[in-house]
């Protein structure tokens, strides 16, 4: 017998119809105005029925329609989440039964990864840590997002890479994960500075040279043993460049303060500790600053505002070699410039290399902080330290030294300590007086002399300054709290 409409059990099924379309289109139109983004958890079912005083079987023929066209996706015992926002209107729903769903579904949390390290050889390495993090990580992926912009800004992400030279990093550690205090006992931080930036490898010092260039001119490819062989090679090959008027004397873009090794740090603490009377700086000193600054002083070379223009006169082929940084090589290999080349490391007055943090540090206000972490993890294992000593950056295992891309392979005694700075203030001492100081020596003629007293004279006046508004800030903490 066919009762029709009036029938009972058809109406019940009409309102359900008419329930479930109703919840599909509003669910469908929230996720594509934005309301409900990608990964957000659905309400439980029982609320949904609240929501939209619907029976849970409109309900359930609901999440069922929208799971098949891609808009949620279930994870048992977890619940039904949005998925990726759909780029055109799903075809009209069927009236046929939805498909069971699958019985496990991934939801997926994207890591962004925001970094300076553009160069092509860099973006894949990136790609293929992403890949092993994939396959370590059921649930996550990294995203990484590039800085490629004319202000040389990170982006905003959830992990950040830093240099060791970057203020930012310094100036803004209230808005990092201080990694140390809440998850020490989840990651290695052994090798950590403070308690925002773990390192996974180490920028240095290297020589790029013309080999093609070198041989023309009647010398080998470089070789010494320490920083005073070093010196008499560049300078030997500085002396037959400068003699020729088509070529030009060689340059660079490293700072200055990376020649004084462990040295720079020591210094540091000197000043800091107040005890050290100006006769004894200069006579502790004195030769140290006249041996990182004579040669460069001889042919005015550290100019920083050059850096760029005798890089490409490195080039053109114009000079035998320039002094740069391990991401040179990189911009070189890029470059692939019409001359055989190759790469060294350079070593500073204490005859040690230098070894200047990558540090990696997670966002304050990130919502996937143990993600975070897991991808630090990874960039720490073997297959992505692989992947950094190959683009010439210092691992972290002194076992894989072997790989480096450079002439010889460093000796593991070495390395210099992690240069990195513990405060703004040590990084502001070090590279705003000390630096300028000794470019002030090299370029403008300025006695060694004067510029150590500037030295020691200017950076305390500069720590007195801070510690007197630090000292302030806490009485205003103070009144604020007793009175």
């Amino acid at each position: 017998m066919n009762c029709g409409k009036s029938c009972p059990a058809v109406a019940e099924q009409t309102r359900t119809d008419e329930a479930c379309g109703r919840i599909v289109r509003d669910i469908s139109e929230n996720i594509r105005n934005g309301t409900l983004l990608p990964g957000a958890r659905l309400h439980a079912e029982s609320k949904l029925c609240q929501l939209y005083k619907a029976n849970i079987y409109s309900v359930r023929k609901a999440i069922g329609r929208l799971k098949e066209e891609g808009l949620l996706y279930s994870i048992p015992k977890f619940g039904t989440y949005v998925g990726d926002r759909p780029e055109k209107e799903p075809a009209p729903a069927s009236s046929e039964t939805a498909p069971e769903p699958s019985s496990f579904e991934r939801v997926v949390t994207k890591v962004r990864f925001s970094t300076r390290s553009c160069y092509p050889r860099q973006k894949q390495a990136w790609k293929t840590i992403a890949g092993h993090f994939m396959e370590k990580s059921l649930f996550s992926e990294m995203e990484p997002v590039y800085a490629e912009n004319p202000e040389n800004i990170l982006p905003p992400g959830d992990v950040y890479e830093y240099h060791f030279s970057d203020k930012n990093y310094y100036a803004r550690q209230n808005e990092l994960l201080n990694i140390r205090e809440y998850f020490s006992t989840a990651i290695d931080t052994a090798r950590m500075r403070d308690g925002f930036g773990i390192p996974v490898s180490y920028a240095t010092c290297v020589l790029l040279y013309n080999k093609d260039l070198l041989k023309k001119m009647g010398f080998g490819l470089p070789s010494y043993a320490d920083f005073s062989s070093q010196l008499a090679y560049f300078e030997e090959v500085t002396a037959a460049a400068d003699r020729d008027p088509l070529l030009k004397v060689p340059s660079t873009s490293q700072s200055v303060i990376l020649r004084l090794g462990n040295h720079l740090s020591d210094i540091f603490r000197l000043i800091q500790g107040r005890k050290v009377t100006l006769n004894q700086f200069l006579s502790d000193y004195r030769d140290l600053f006249r041996q990182v600054t004579s040669y460069w002083k001889k042919y005015l070379i550290s100019y920083p505002k050059q850096a760029k223009a005798n890089f490409y006169d490195f080039l053109a082929g114009r000079s035998p070699f320039i002094y740069e940084m391990s991401a040179d090589y990189l911009e070189l290999l890029e470059k692939n410039p019409p001359f055989e080349f190759g790469a060294e490391i350079m070593l500073a007055a204490d005859n040690t290399f230098s070894r200047l943090p990558v540090i990696l540090s997670v966002d304050r206000n990130t919502r996937h902080p143990l993600e975070c972490l897991q991808l630090i993890r990874e960039m720490q294992s073997d297959p992505a330290q692989t992947l950094f000593a190959e683009n010439g950056n210092i691992p972290l295992r002194e076992e894989l030294y072997s790989l480096l891309p450079y002439l010889s392979r460093p000796a593991p005694e070495r390395a210099g300590r992690p240069l990195s700075f513990s405060t703004y203030e040590e990084f502001y001492v070090c590279v705003h007086i000390l630096a300028v100081e000794l470019w002030n020596i090299i370029l403008f003629n300025k006695s060694v002399e004067d510029a150590m007293t500037d030295c020691l004279t200017l950076s305390r006046a500069y720590l007195n300054m801070e510690l007197d508004k630090k000292s302030l800030e806490n009485q205003k903490r103070w009144v604020e709290f007793y009175i």
